[in-house]
């Protein structure tokens, strides 16, 4: 499960109130408490940079889509109703981009938006999948595929070329250090 930022607690899922739901704790597991009650199972919780807000996916409408909740809890937001079958969101190092893939025509594609909401730009001219920033916020270093073992590719954030990193990175297990 992934930490916040300053080490505090961590965000997971886990199925202890009868459904899969995203819960944050302490990282010894004290101090859990449920932050959604969607009865669908959400997935890949990420923290924002100042630990505020935890973006996840799930589909509350039917579908994918990459949603935003308060960490200490409260109201759900759903970001991407205007784009089909969003997943895998990560929020950039500054906080103020959310990028996150979208499987169009069986092709999946990394995006970014205004991490509150607002015009979606595509990042990645072939397919991507999971994605994360680098430290710097110069560069997105992401997957083809969440699925099966995949390339790892870097490119730059103000766009350019993508430059082939590795060969294989297994179901999207990589971070940036």
């Amino acid at each position: 499960p992934p930490l916040s930022a300053d080490g505090s607690r961590l965000a997971f899922m886990s199925n202890r109130s009868g459904e899969y739901e995203v819960w944050a704790a302490a990282p010894d597991g004290s101090n859990a408490v449920q932050l959604t009650s969607l009865a669908r199972t959400p997935g890949f919780p990420r923290w924002s940079p100042d630990g505020m807000r935890i973006t996840f996916h799930s589909d509350p409408n039917g579908r994918a889509d990459v949603l935003t909740v308060p960490s200490g809890g409260g109201p759900l937001q759903v970001l991407t109703s205007a784009a089909p079958n969003a997943a895998f969101p990560t929020f950039s190092r500054d906080g103020r981009w959310l990028y996150y893939s979208v499987a169009s025509n069986r092709e999946t594609r990394i995006w970014k938006m205004p991490a509150g909401g607002g015009e979606a730009v595509q990042v990645t001219p072939g397919p991507g999948s999971i994605s994360v920033e680098s430290r710097d916020g110069r560069s997105l270093f992401y997957t083809e595929a969440a699925d099966r073992p995949s390339p790892l590719w870097q490119v730059p954030v103000s766009g350019g070329t993508p430059v082939k990193l590795l060969e294989a990175v297994v179901l999207g297990a990589f971070d940036v250090v």
